[in-house]
């Protein structure tokens, strides 16, 4: 790797792209603090995500509530709805022929999961989409003009997840028995003897429509590609569906959903004979780590028999205190979804020219054309 550290003008941030660099910087919140937010600028707090923005204490308390959640039992009980709803997608589709897979079946999957967690219409993830994209895009904006357009989504979700909770806390004055989900049990939490406010349950969950979502359908979409590019991986896959989970795991390292994230050092540091001044932006690129030849033999190839032992030490889910919560539920719709697909449309391929996505922090595919022989395939 020839330039370890260096500083992008675009996003105005140095960037630390060595493995055991990202590994220092994501294990000491001491040092790297994730207050100021994942970006280039300082989030005011209505635009801030939970967990990601956060520091210990307030970071543990967060992913103490949040986790309530995505705790084994919790996400292992979504399975066979998940299922189902993968099913459902793929009946209307086998006979199609062809599709945008990322608008017809990845992004579909990750944002109705969401509308579950919410404990609202499952038709609503065509509401919520435009917000997911946009929130998540508001990680590395650094143009002042984009302001007002950020603000609004985050703003437009916030009223969304506030009549929601709004008609709960009405069904609870009531005597109603409420719905086993993420705002009952933020509503029902006392972390620290009493119960959360509103606006704390509102700063909580309106993030996690984008942070719950987008990184699954980049995920789907991103090892769907990997697939469909080698022929030879899709009938590997299709043969021996053990791989599956170190096929995730690969798609995972070489084309991790989330690009980095950012850390702002609370004291003076220097990197790589950089003298960095305390308050200075560095961006823990997952991307970079994730194929520091170092570490990953070959790194810059899909290996779905790649070593356990190497998978384990990808960074697209973070690291540290901040790993993903969500990263066991994603993988499952992962597992599901790209499983189900694969066996249920046969001879899989491209059809076309993919379309980046247009959003710096993410990385993925907006479109992902692939054609297939239309048959009904009995489950």
């Amino acid at each position: 790797m020839k330039c370890p550290f260096s500083f992008d003008e675009s996003l105005q941030m140095w960037v630390p792209r060595l493995h055991a660099d990202v590994t220092a910087i994501v294990r000491d919140s001491g040092l790297w603090s994730s207050e100021f937010g994942p970006g280039p600028v300082h989030l005011p707090p209505e635009q801030k995500f939970p967990l990601v923005s956060a520091d210990p204490p307030e970071h543990t308390r967060q992913r103490r509530l949040v986790g309530r959640a995505f705790l084994p039992s919790a996400v292992n009980a979504l399975a066979p709805r998940i299922e189902e709803l993968v099913d459902r997608l793929l009946d209307d589709l086998s006979d199609k022929g062809e599709a945008d897979i990322m608008e017809e079946f990845a992004l579909p999957v990750p944002l109705t999961v969401i509308c579950w967690l919410l404990g609202t219409s499952p038709d609503d993830y065509q509401e919520l989409r435009p917000w997911a994209y946009t929130m998540a895009e508001a990680l590395w904006s650094n143009d002042p003009a984009d302001a007002p357009r950020l603000m609004a989504a985050f703003q437009a979700a916030g009223g969304y997840v506030a009549q929601i909770l709004g008609g709960r806390r009405q069904a609870a004055a009531a005597g109603e028995t409420l719905p086993d989900d993420l705002i009952t049990r933020l509503m029902e939490a006392e972390p620290d003897g009493t119960g959360l406010t509103d606006q704390e349950i509102l700063f909580i969950v309106t993030p996690l429509i984008s942070a719950g979502s987008i990184t699954t359908t980049y995920l789907i979409g991103n090892l769907l590609y990997r697939l469909v590019e080698r022929p030879e991986r899709l009938e590997m896959l299709r043969d021996d569906p053990s791989l599956m989970g170190a096929a995730i795991e690969e798609s995972l390292r070489l084309d991790p959903p989330i690009r980095g994230f950012a850390r702002t050092n609370t004291a003076p540091t220097s990197l790589h004979g950089v003298d960095l001044e305390p308050n200075t932006k560095v961006v823990a690129s997952f991307e970079h780590a994730n194929r520091d030849p170092a570490v990953f033999d070959r790194p810059d190839e899909f290996d779905m028999t790649r070593s356990t032992q190497q998978l384990r030490q990808h960074y697209a889910f973070g690291g540290g205190i901040h790993v993903c919560l969500g990263a066991p539920l994603a993988r499952l719709e992962a597992e599901i979804a790209v499983g189900r697909l694969i066996t249920r449309l046969p001879d899989l391929k491209l059809a076309g020219e993919p379309t980046p996505t247009r959003i710096r922090v993410l990385n993925g595919w907006d479109h992902l054309p692939v054609a297939w022989v239309p048959t009904r395939v009995a489950r």
